[in-house]
């Protein structure tokens, strides 16, 4: 069944009547309506979903879903109620899961330990991108052998993962700028001064912000438009959506039916786009309003919550 935004739900299931961009779902199809809405997650120790039976992604999967983090699966510290639930029943159902982030904070493996104490999944580091990782390939893939790193520890590891020297701001063939919350002024001048000089511009992405407990923060986009200002140069971005990470991603598809899913239009929808895959966007991070999708941007499909998302694909193409 081909998803059309147009076609709306009524009287709507998820509390968004004429508001939700969703697929023609059985209230079209049926004249005694009944509610597309899953039941809501059950208590953990009464669910099978939350038992310690660790599960894999299927070898051969009916398709794959490419899972944004922050806002989706968890917000900070704290886990989105029924993403752990819904994650369990697709692997069940026969779905491959790849997690793909813009947090340049954080390492695959790091990402991989948290969602396995989170999921009970079993989770390959490998099925993880995160934007340093995309940074790091990229550089790989382009001759670049020093990079000095404007971002955490993390940010660095990713790098020298690829086999990229982390080097001081004398010379590098490349300046790498994610998130750094201990940014200073000194790293702003060194950064600026080794582009000026000709070392190759990579942003690990440019979300503006990044969702938190507390409200939004302030994201590497911020960092990496300064840089950008003081040089005036241009630069190559390796998060989501550019090319770089929809190249990465790719390498760990393993089925031709891909969905992503995500909470923020410009980057998760538009890395949907971009690369030719269905989108589903979910109201508990960045975007918490039908009201706030353009048309730029539109999703296939807007949940209010990863809990909806394992009958969303149930009748996808029905």
């Amino acid at each position: 069944m081909t998803l059309r935004p147009s076609l709306r739900c009524s009287p709507c299931s998820m509390g968004l009547t004429n508001e939700c961009p969703r697929f023609p779902c059985k209230e079209q199809q049926s004249s005694s309506p009944r509610s597309l809405r899953p039941s809501a997650p059950r208590e953990a120790s009464h669910s099978a979903e939350r038992s310690r039976h660790i599960m894999k992604s299927p070898e051969s999967p009916v398709g794959t879903v490419v899972f944004d983090l922050d806002g989706v699966v968890y917000i900070g510290s704290t886990p989105i109620p029924g993403a752990a639930e819904a994650m369990a029943r697709l692997v069940r159902s026969g779905w491959q899961l790849i997690f793909a982030t813009n947090n340049s904070t954080t390492t695959p493996n790091n990402v991989a330990q948290r969602l396995q104490e989170q999921s009970y999944l079993t989770i390959d580091e490998r099925s993880v991108v995160t934007s340093g990782a995309s940074a790091g390939h990229y550089l790989s893939t382009v001759g670049v052998e020093s990079a000095f790193i404007v971002g955490s520890q993390q940010l660095r590891e990713s790098i020298a993962a690829y086999g990229i020297f982390v080097a001081g701001h004398d010379h590098p063939d490349a300046v790498v700028v994610g998130l750094d919350r201990g940014l200073d002024y000194q790293t702003i001048d060194d950064a600026s001064r080794a582009i000026r000089n000709g070392a190759r511009f990579v942003a690990t992405n440019t979300d503006a912000t990044f969702p938190t407990s507390e409200g939004e923060a302030p994201g590497a986009g911020a960092i990496v438009a300064a840089i950008a200002y003081a040089t005036g140069q241009d630069f190559v971005s390796c998060g989501k959506p550019a090319r770089p990470m929809i190249d990465l991603i790719s390498q760990q598809v393993r089925s031709e039916r891909v969905i992503v899913v995500g909470d923020r239009l410009e980057t998760d929808i538009a890395l949907a786009h971009a690369a030719g895959w269905g989108s589903v966007l979910t109201l508990t991070g960045v975007t918490s309003s039908a009201s706030d999708i353009g048309e730029e941007f539109a999703p296939d499909v807007v949940i209010a919550s990863m809990h909806e998302l394992p009958k969303v694909l149930e009748l996808w193409d029905r």
